[in-house]
This record gives structure tokens, sequence and C-alpha cells, in this order.
């Protein structure tokens, strides 16, 4: 997948969390003003005297903030998506928790606690909903031969192959191994027996990543003999 159009894919994640974050603010106003008979001309007075506009805006930034930190940003390919929900749901409880000490901070009268725990609940539904629809429309998409990575996995051990195997299984992941790099050792046999190309040794490496398109590199080098290897291998991914 090309460096434009995963950057795209991660705007759209980013820009659907914050419309859910608006979506649940709104509807957490709505139910406020409806339980409370709070009328629209209140609830505008408090926006202007607290200068609400200005909050909102830097709660958005803080709001993005807290899900970049917990790597919702990041590749999921490989992780759960109940791990996933767990992630936003640290997010969510971060952000709310910060918008109960705005309201006690700037003395915004909205921001009780009744607000903030029904604004938590909506945006945790819309959230998780809108990323599980999100994600299984990626699955479908990388089944079908789209959104692809190539990945080349470094080392030739059985946990490597697993690996292979595990990913190759799973076509949702959209995961595309082009090949293999290790030294020669005893157990390329079983390896070339499975049926497995080893593209280049571990001092080729720098040159195929030149040379080739690789958008992921898996290293199953054993940590304790290739420590050294290994975070060379990092460095020159970087």
């Amino acid at each position: 997948m090309t460096i434009p159009r995963r950057r795209f894919l991660h705007g759209v994640f980013r820009l659907a969390d914050l419309v859910n974050m608006i979506f649940a603010f709104t509807v957490a106003v709505w139910v406020l003003d409806d339980q409370y008979g709070l009328g629209a001309a209140e609830l505008l007075a408090m926006r202007v005297k607290v200068g609400n506009f200005v909050i909102f805006l830097i709660f958005l930034v803080v709001w993005h903030l807290c899900f970049r930190s917990v790597g919702l940003y990041r590749s999921r390919r490989l992780s759960t998506r109940w791990s996933e929900a767990i992630d936003v749901l640290k997010a969510t409880s971060v952000g709310s928790l910060l918008m109960l000490n705005l309201g006690l901070l700037f003395q915004i009268e909205l921001f009780t606690t009744q607000f903030v725990g029904l604004f938590w609940l909506l945006v945790n539904v819309a959230t998780i909903g809108t990323r599980l629809v999100l994600r299984s429309g990626l699955e479908q998409a990388r089944i079908q031969g789209r959104n692809l990575r190539d990945v080349l996995i470094v080392g030739t051990n059985r946990r490597a192959l697993e690996f292979a195997r595990r990913i190759e299984r799973r076509r949702e992941l959209g995961y595309r191994v082009v090949g293999f790099v290790d030294e020669e050792w005893s157990g390329l046999e079983n390896f070339r027996d499975a049926g497995k190309r080893l593209v280049a040794r571990l001092d080729e490496l720098p040159e195929y990543l030149r040379n080739n398109v690789v958008d992921e590199v898996m290293v199953a080098l054993p940590i304790a003999s290739f420590y050294d290897e290994s975070s060379r291998i990092l460095r020159v991914c970087e």
C-alpha cells in the first residue's frame, strides 16, 4: 500500500473518532436539555459564558492526543478487536476525566458527573462500533487483494515459519510474504523443504531493502545469540 493511501486511511480513523466525540457530546446535551428542561437559550448562555468554543477546540486536540497516546493510530492488523476496544476505553476514560476537570476548573455548569458519564457511554458505543465497521471493511478489501503489505521475515527458524503460515492463512490481515533473510545454518534444509524462499543473507539486507518494495520487516532471530544483528537490522529499517 502506498504511503499517501496509508495516510488517508489513518486520517479517516482520526476524523471518525473526532466526529463520534462531537456526536456523543451533542446527544448528551440534547438528553440533558430534555431531562432537566433547560432551554436552548440557557444552554447557549452557558456556552457563551465560559467561552466554550475555544475550550471545545482545545478539548478536540486533547481528545486526539488521548487516542494517539494508546496507539490507536498505529497499524493494528495483528491486534484483536477486543484489544482495540480496551484501548478505546482507556482513551475515552482519560478524555472524559479531563472533561470533568475542565468543568471544575472553568466552572462549566454543563460538565456535571451525570453529563460526563452519559457522554462516556455514548462515545464508547459510537467509537467502538465505527471502528468495527471500518475494520470489517478493510478486511474485506484485503481479502479481495487490496490494501496489501509486503512483509520480509528475517530468520528461518520454526517460529519464523509458523508466523509466515499464520499470516498467509489469515488473508484478512493483508500481508504478503516476499521472502526470508538469514545466514546458512543446519535448519535451512527444513526451511527449503517447506517451499520457502531465501532472498538475501543478513549482510545483504540493506541492499535488498533499497532495491525491493518492502512495507514491513518481521525479525524472528534468537535474541540472545543475534542481539547485535537484530539491533543493526532495526537501524537499517529506520
